[in-house]
């Protein structure tokens, strides 16, 4: 796997990239704040600014997908000693509704204004194409949803690939990292199992059993797994990473779990982007409650040649 970083990985994938492969960015669809900005369209702008000064025109097809089947919240019933054994409060960010009412879910709340923070990329790099892409939206995909059922089945195995991945403690036998969503009354919280080709599902928040094909259901899933799944049915060659991804092995076990189960796919190269720091000296987080919309020209400027891995609030 080729992992590359900050600004001086910028340089070295801008001399290997061609510009015409397939580059992947994703967002958990709370909304985007200037982390997030950082990682998905200043350090792309950068790059391919950086390619056209070589004589190389960005024509990469860019893929945003909008996680809508990553869990809203996520619970840690054993405490944060194992944080890979999660579980979601209530529901994926799909049937989440949107608090302000103006939309159905967050999720179409969420998607018109990060659309609005790609088109300084539109306009400066016409060549690239830009393409939303929500999770539910792949669900005819077969690569796709092959990892969605291979998650629910074999929970197990996925759990020991994380924890031996990333070093850091799993309890297997309790890990569950994908399940459907109830078609009644659209909780995550219940039991799924997936054995010859029929999903079964038993809701515990309102007792509703339901049957069926893999693609009868919407399900929630852990970002990991997803990732994986992605790759294959997107044809991702290429990917900017935030640094959280690569302190914690985020990615390495996103790539073990693709080499185990898709072992003909290759993983893509990664650039590790900086992180943004707040000014309360943490990393930027909507869990953190630090998060602050800033103007996209000003973090591409801040970033533009600064090899730090990290990139205080103060000067942007």
């Amino acid at each position: 796997m080729s992992i590359t970083l900050f600004w001086d990985g910028l340089l070295e994938a801008s001399d290997y990239l061609k510009g015409d492969e397939v580059m992947f960015g994703g967002l958990r669809p709370w909304g985007m704040h200037a982390g997030n900005i950082l990682t998905l369209v200043a350090y792309p702008y950068l790059l391919f600014e950086q390619m056209e000064k070589m004589g190389k025109k960005p024509r990469f097809k860019y893929y945003i997908t909008l996680n809508d089947w990553e869990p809203a919240r996520l619970a840690f019933p054993k405490g944060k000693e194992f944080e890979h054994n999660v579980y979601p409060v209530d529901t994926s960010f799909e049937y989440t509704l949107d608090v302000e009412g103006c939309h159905k879910s967050i999720v179409d709340h969420v998607e018109g204004p990060t659309r609005e923070k790609f088109k300084i990329i539109r306009k400066d790099f016409p060549g690239v194409d830009l393409a939303f892409v929500r999770n539910s939206e792949l669900k005819e995909n077969p690569l796709f949803m092959k990892m969605i059922g291979i998650t629910i089945k074999d929970s197990k195995r996925i759990a020991e690939i994380i924890r031996d991945s990333t070093g850091r403690p799993v309890l297997t036998d309790e890990a569950q990292y994908a399940g459907a969503v109830c078609p009644s009354c659209k909780s995550s919280q219940g039991k799924t199992l997936f054995e010859n080709g029929v999903v079964s599902y038993e809701c515990s928040a309102c007792g509703n059993a339901s049957s069926g094909k893999l693609g009868s259901f919407d399900y929630w899933c852990y970002h990991i797994p997803l990732f994986a799944a992605r790759v294959p049915s997107l044809k991702i060659a290429f990917a900017i990473r935030g640094l959280d991804h690569y302190e914690t092995k985020r990615i390495h076990a996103g790539r073990d779990i693709l080499n185990y189960y898709f072992p003909d796919t290759g993983f893509p190269r990664n650039l590790i982007a900086p992180m943004l720091i707040a000014g309360d000296g943490q990393k930027m987080s909507k869990t953190r409650g630090n998060a602050l919309d800033m103007d996209t020209i000003s973090i591409i400027k801040a970033c533009r040649g600064n090899k730090s891995e990290n990139i205080k609030v103060e000067s942007v």
